[in-house]
């Protein structure tokens, strides 16, 4: 079942892939514009807490809070990882129907991740496009 989720009025977030597309993201990132308001999508598309948005970013609660509040500019690594998150959540949005359920997948121990939770691995560009990978395999009937 495919839904859509928007953030309302944001022509911006719907530029950003539903799948992890390194092209389109670097030509997100090198055209700039790529702020405090992508942080805030993350939050909404899904609900997580400020440190484990930082943990995903990979950085601490006090450099994203100052990146959320609009007090320091994203570093490119930064903004490449926002969007990629951003994307591989409305990924997953897309695949389990549900934010909740998507969460819920995200925390829980998964034995194709030897054991570690997905949400784990999100704090490296290798580690969402894995995630991204599993994501497309369920879509095809895989049981991940």
């Amino acid at each position: 079942m495919r839904v859509s989720y928007r953030i309302e009025d944001d022509e911006q977030m719907e530029n950003i892939p539903s799948t992890v597309n390194e092209s389109q993201v670097l030509y997100m990132v090198q055209g700039g514009g790529i702020n405090h308001r992508f942080l805030h999508a993350l939050k909404t598309y899904t609900s997580a807490q400020d440190d484990t948005l930082a943990r995903w970013l990979n950085i601490n609660v006090k450099t994203y809070r100052n990146y959320r509040d609009g007090l320091s500019a994203l570093r490119p690594d930064t903004q490449e990882h926002t969007v990629l998150l951003i994307s591989l959540v409305k990924h997953g949005l897309e695949v389990f129907g549900s934010k909740t359920d998507f969460m819920q997948w995200l925390g829980s121990p998964n034995p194709f991740f030897g054991g570690a939770t997905p949400d784990s691995l999100l704090h490296t560009i290798s580690g969402i496009r894995l995630i991204d990978h599993r994501l497309t395999a369920m879509e095809y009937g895989d049981n991940v």
